[in-house]
């Protein structure tokens, strides 16, 4: 009996240390995903910067705007004062089932210019050079497509002080 007594103790051993390392495996793999999406994340944030000191001259200030673009969508944006937009990029969030629609941006009613949807979900749209003045203390940013489905962008805007 005291042999069988030792061998059930031993298996018991050995399931609860299975059971501990299969948790502490879980929770490794599950850090190391949300720790993977904030590198992403920061890598995003400093590329922003790096395009505005490439961009402009001087002090630069970065908007981002999460849009949910149905066929036409407005945001209107907050600015201390006047700012010079440089650069509008479009990083899509969510894929859209449909290619090769175009998208126009405007800038308080005023069309900066049109793209062709991406070849493929990773890639972004960009609008460069656009030398577009607004006024404090809000102006308005508007996407409009060709196409009627959903998709999700993060605009990204690029304002140079005057």
């Amino acid at each position: 009996m005291n042999k069988a007594q030792g061998s059930l103790e031993y298996l018991l051993l050995i399931g609860g240390g299975v059971l501990i390392a299969a948790i502490v495996i879980m929770f490794l793999l599950s850090t190391s995903d949300s720790a993977s999406s904030n590198v992403q994340a920061t890598a995003g944030i400093l590329s922003n910067y790096h395009q505005g000191i490439q961009t402009c001259d001087g002090q630069f200030e970065i908007e981002r705007v999460m849009i949910t673009n149905n066929g036409s969508s407005v945001e209107n944006i907050s600015i201390d004062e006047t700012k010079i937009i440089q650069k509008i990029e479009l990083i899509q969030v969510s894929p859209i089932e449909h290619f090769d629609q175009s998208y126009s941006v405007f800038i308080d009613g005023t069309n900066l210019g049109t793209e062709t949807d991406y070849p493929s979900a990773t890639e972004s749209l960009s609008f460069e050079e656009l030398n577009t003045t607004v006024n404090s203390p809000d102006f308005t940013f508007k996407i409009t497509s060709s196409g009627t489905w959903q998709a999700e962008f993060n605009a990204i805007l690029i304002l140079c002080d005057e």
